[in-house]
């Protein structure tokens, strides 16, 4: 939360947070707003096991309204968009926050998801959360780009490193993109900040 804080940021979109078997468990998602402080808004997912939020800053962008949650199929059970729509500066803003599939045939899977999602992301739409794979899908790649590159680095694996609940290292590291930004084709990205994990150290770093 203090990193965040830190960076100035207007949304910010957190999957895997919660997963209950009702819309209104919400656990983790509420010990991070009250971290995060009274300047953020929480947009809670509206169906169960949907893992992904986003939470905002009234104060930078305008909430103009919650869709309903998508519900992505695959192979491996549904996976969820968490939606909203934000203006700023007399533009809509548009963000999904979600979560692809993984599993044996996981790369069919996501491009599966990634036709899906396809259906319901436009010029003002940003795409936000993991994606676990080198590209974006097909689909989406017809008309996005990837803003966040976390290729994982050759010294450190410092952007593909994950540290595990109550670990004090990184256990796991991965060559691919883990998580990943989607913006529009000609949406001109300014800059953004991201945290990782350092593959030594297993500490957060920004």
């Amino acid at each position: 939360a203090k990193q965040v804080n830190s960076s100035n940021l207007a949304v910010l979109a957190v999957q895997e947070l919660d997963r209950g078997s009702t819309a209104k468990k919400h656990d983790y998602a509420n010990i991070l707003h009250d971290a995060l402080g009274k300047e953020w808004e929480m947009i809670k997912p509206k169906t169960a096991w949907n893992e992904n939020y986003i939470f905002y800053r009234p104060s930078v962008v305008t909430f103009k309204n919650q869709p309903n949650d998508l519900i992505i199929p695959s192979s491996e059970g549904g996976r969820h968009g968490t939606r909203a729509e934000f203006s700023k500066g007399g533009k809509n803003i548009r963000i999904i926050s979600t979560h692809l599939v993984s599993g044996a045939d996981n790369g069919e899977a996501r491009e599966a998801q990634g036709w899906y999602l396809s259906d319901y992301i436009n010029s003002n739409t940003i795409v936000m959360g993991d994606l676990n794979q080198k590209d974006l899908p097909a689909a989406i790649e017809k008309t996005h780009k990837t803003a966040r590159d976390q290729k994982t680095d050759s010294t450190t694996n410092k952007w593909g490193s994950y540290r595990k609940w109550g670990q004090k290292t990184a256990s796991k590291s991965v060559t691919s993109y883990l998580d990943h930004i989607a913006p529009h084709d000609k949406t001109l990205v300014k800059g953004f900040n991201q945290v990782g994990i350092d593959g030594k150290t297993g500490n957060l770093t920004q």
